[in-house]
């Protein structure tokens, strides 16, 4: 396990990660944790994986640097860093993975950035939340609201504090919830913990995709897909789902009984699905 940093041309801002089975010669993954968690969240995955896996944490999370003063956190801004990220490694090929928001970032990366990736492996989500019902007004509005107003975040008198709300919010295990929390935390020793995220990351989008639009993307992909899915999956979006994998020329899909961080919860049936679909690839030419 090392340290990742890489300072991005285009901004001088700095995303920081962890790579994992550095010296494993298969082709590299990068990865993608979903909001409001970092990179760590790969950590149990990681230990069954036999191939190099790059875990960033997005701009204002985890330890990443955050934006300058009166920017805002937009999901095209976050597939553009994948992006940069991607080029600034320069690697022969490589597959994506994201988990939730990373999943539904790395699907619309996957479909447009260069070079494209070989594979990608999409963990609860399959492309960004659509519009619904034509709210663009109410959904901008409450965006520019959200930026005239942002709160601090709070703060804990222990990192116990801190972690038992995360398995709280999470549904999570002690040990996944400390896993999420402790590259967030900062100590401020007039007040105690808090996390260290950007709390602008918080702000609302004030713009959603149409559904065609998502199938749009989602038809270009030219890259074999694994999604792999909790099951049971709401009702809710069970039926959006199932209909944005149809539009999806080569995938496979796999549901896994647990919760929305199944990779954590279940990483060995993760990681066998995964190296079992990437070995089934066929090698590029050299």
């Amino acid at each position: 396990m090392e340290d990742l940093s890489l300072t991005l041309n285009r901004t001088g801002l700095t995303v920081r990660g962890i790579l994992y089975s550095p010296h494993s010669h298969k082709a590299p993954l990068i990865a993608w944790h979903g909001y409001l968690d970092q990179c760590q969240t790969f950590a149990p995955l990681a230990a069954y994986l036999d191939r190099p896996l790059y875990a960033f944490d997005f701009l204002g999370q985890g330890q990443s640097d955050h934006l300058p003063k009166g920017m805002a956190y937009h999901f095209i801004d976050y597939v553009a860093l994948v992006e940069e990220v991607v080029q600034a490694l320069k690697f022969r090929e490589y597959d994506l993975l994201g988990h939730s928001l990373g999943a539904a970032v790395a699907t619309v990366a996957a479909a447009t950035i260069a070079p494209p990736p070989r594979a990608l492996i999409a963990i609860e989500g399959l492309g960004p939340f659509p519009e619904r019902n034509s709210q663009a007004s109410f959904h901008l509005t409450q965006h520019l609201a959200e930026r005239r107003a942002v709160k601090p975040n709070r703060f804990f008198a222990s990192q116990e504090e801190a972690i038992a709300i995360r398995q709280k919010i999470g549904g999570l295990t002690r040990e996944q919830a400390r896993l999420l929390v402790e590259r967030q935390l900062s100590y401020h020793p007039s007040a105690g913990y808090s996390f260290c995220y950007d709390p602008r990351v918080k702000i609302r989008s004030g713009f959603r995709y149409e559904e065609s639009q998502v199938e749009d993307l989602l038809q270009a992909l030219s890259c074999p897909v694994l999604a792999l899915s909790k099951d049971p999956m709401a009702d809710s979006f069970q039926t959006l789902y199932q209909s944005r994998l149809q539009r999806i020329t080569h995938h496979q899909h796999h549901s896994i009984p647990g919760g929305h961080h199944l990779h954590m919860e279940k990483p060995k049936e993760c990681a066998k699905l995964i190296e079992d679909f990437l070995s089934s690839l066929p090698a590029q030419d050299s």
